[in-house]
């Protein structure tokens, strides 16, 4: 009995001796962690959800549009799809978790501004390292909003788009214009100098095909910044499906307005572009100074490149000029590191070129593009 009674004595006071190291070991954690300042304390009371947000902007559409990007309906319909993913239930140690409403505000502030996760922090009252999160969790969750506002063109939809371009910048059976854009990036770690640009700083390439609304019809996204325009299309999933005909684009030749020419939908872009039978870009500066025609045909595509990339608004015939401020910040334009050209893509951009100077002449060119 005496030594039943020993072991117990001995079991308690070993549980005794774990409780206390457990008691020292999250003494010690805890005086380690810094304590939560009192400005991400007041976050309910003084953050700018509440007091821009909530207070100001909830009934000015105007300026929830400016501070947002987005209208409030369209606020909203993102909200919807992300709320069951983003929502955190209260805890005894969270009383007050961040909304999802809270959520979707400071992504899109970020997204729309450029700002800081620790300038964001001080506007919102959430820690930079929450902010890093959220932006995360909110991003990742509305991949699944893709197949809904970025869903695959189909042949009808090219030819929309092919007719909003005649109507909106007279350029017949162009159904997008692509671009390229640095997108500026903290170096990723083991690249060395894959991400380091011409522009000497690191980055990351956005390429994209917009239509005459300035809609992004297709998009290809992470590419080494010493890459090229050319070089990055080549190999893209988006390129190679336009070389090998499975893009979706019609398969037919249409007939130009007023005019007997048939010719294929095509995706106007710069001089950086290899020239082919979907991919029409200018001639060359001693092309067009020899050839007045050719001149004609640079100027409505570059001017139409142009105000589809810098946000231009067209309003039928007449182009109303918005500037827009802040874009090269962040983005800017690829080095121009021209491709060649095939056959067709000759044949098909002369045919063009004859046309602009004939059946599709505008009025006002004659005054833009000068004869010597």
């Amino acid at each position: 009995m005496e030594d039943v009674t020993s072991l117990v004595f001995q079991h308690l006071i070993e549980e005794e001796e774990r409780d206390e190291q457990i008691i020292s070991l999250l003494f010690l954690k805890n005086s380690k962690r810094q304590k939560v300042h009192d400005m991400f304390i007041s976050r309910r009371e003084e953050g700018a959800f509440q007091n821009i947000i909530s207070k100001h902007l909830i009934d000015d559409e105007t300026k929830f549009h400016n501070y947002f990007r987005l209208t409030k309906y369209q606020f909203n319909f993102v909200l919807s799809a992300i709320t069951k993913d983003v929502f955190k239930a209260p805890t005894t140690t969270v009383k007050f978790p961040i909304t999802p409403k809270e959520k979707l505000a400071v992504t899109l502030r970020y997204l729309a501004t450029g700002e800081s996760y620790r300038s964001l922090a001080f506007n919102f009252r959430i820690s930079h390292c929450e902010i890093s999160n959220i932006v995360k969790e909110v991003l990742a969750i509305c991949k699944n909003l893709m197949p809904v506002l970025l869903p695959p063109p189909t042949e009808n939809d090219f030819k929309t788009r092919a007719s909003e371009f005649w109507e909106r910048l007279n350029f017949p059976n162009c159904v997008g214009a692509i671009d390229g854009k640095h997108v500026r990036v903290m170096c990723p770690d083991q690249t060395g100098s894959l991400y380091f640009n011409y522009k000497n700083y690191f980055s990351l390439v956005l390429l994209a095909i917009v239509d005459a609304k300035y809609k992004f019809l297709a998009i290809d996204v992470g590419s080494y910044g010493k890459e090229g325009d050319s070089g990055i299309f080549s190999k893209s999933v988006m390129g190679q499906r336009i070389y090998t005909e499975k893009f979706g684009l019609p398969s037919e030749d249409i007939q130009l307005p007023g005019s007997e020419k048939c010719l294929p939908y095509v995706i106007i872009g710069d001089e950086a572009f290899m020239l082919h039978k979907r991919i029409m870009k200018p001639f060359n500066r001693a092309q067009a100074k020899a050839d007045y025609e050719k001149s004609v045909f640079n100027y409505p595509t570059c001017c139409l490149h142009n105000l589809i990339r810098d946000g231009y608004e067209g309003t039928n015939t007449q182009i109303v000029h918005q500037e827009l401020t802040n874009m090269q910040t962040t983005m800017q334009p690829l080095a121009r590191f021209g491709g060649y050209g095939n056959v067709e893509g000759f044949e098909v951009r002369d045919a063009f070129k004859c046309f602009f100077s004939g059946e599709g002449k505008v009025n006002w060119q004659n005054h833009v593009v000068s004869r010597t």
